[in-house]
């Protein structure tokens, strides 16, 4: 009975001792924070790291580029259609963006629409706009030309004339007449006693 009492004593004393061996701990760490001199440290972010690729360079936003190059890859789909006045028409339109774009590049080319300079807008295109492509080409309007006038082989038709009479007296009984020289084809028919021109006056 004696042993478990003085046990039980030192246990008490053991866990005393812990007891205010974490107090004291937990208080000195309680001074340093409040009246400690040390400052905490500031956090440092190490800044994030960019690749560039060699391969891919950044995309131009620039609208002109973004015209010549569409122009320049409709251009291509049409030669391939055979459409040759089309696309030279197109080419031209192309270098003439390309001129007034922001890219520096692009500005350094002519406006004459020269193999070179056409060489140089594709390559530019490829590697800043690869996403482009040439919408459907459409068929070339076809030239109608307009009928020729045919010429008519037909004759006038002749002048009718009046029913022929064995007299001018029996002409004027019908109704018919006067006729006159270099007028009327019925002159001939008759004969002009008196010489003014005139036959079978009434």
């Amino acid at each position: 009975m004696a042993k478990s009492k003085k046990k039980q004593q030192k246990d008490k004393a053991k866990a005393l001792g812990c007891a205010t061996g974490v107090v004291i701990l937990l208080g000195f760490s309680a001074c340093d924070a409040i009246f400690g001199d040390d400052e905490p440290e500031p956090l440092t972010v190490a800044p994030l790291r960019t690749t560039a690729t060699a391969s891919s360079a950044p995309p131009t936003t620039d609208a002109d580029s973004l015209t010549a190059c569409s122009r320049t890859a409709q251009a291509a789909a049409l030669r391939k259609a055979g459409q040759k006045k089309r696309a030279i028409n197109l080419e031209s339109a192309a270098l003439a963006a390309a001129t007034t774009s922001a890219a520096p590049d692009l500005a350094r080319l002519g406006p004459t629409r020269t193999r070179a300079n056409i060489k140089l807008l594709r390559g530019w295109c490829a590697t800043h706009h690869p996403g482009i492509k040439a919408g459907p080409v459409e068929p070339e309007p076809q030239k109608t030309r307009k009928p020729r006038p045919q010429k008519t082989t037909s004759k006038p038709a002749a002048p009718s004339t009046d029913p022929r009479f064995p007299t001018c007296s029996a002409a004027n009984d019908a109704g018919y007449g006067p006729y006159r020289e270099g007028v009327n084809p019925e002159y001939a028919w008759y004969q002009d006693r008196d010489g003014d021109g005139v036959v079978c006056e009434s």
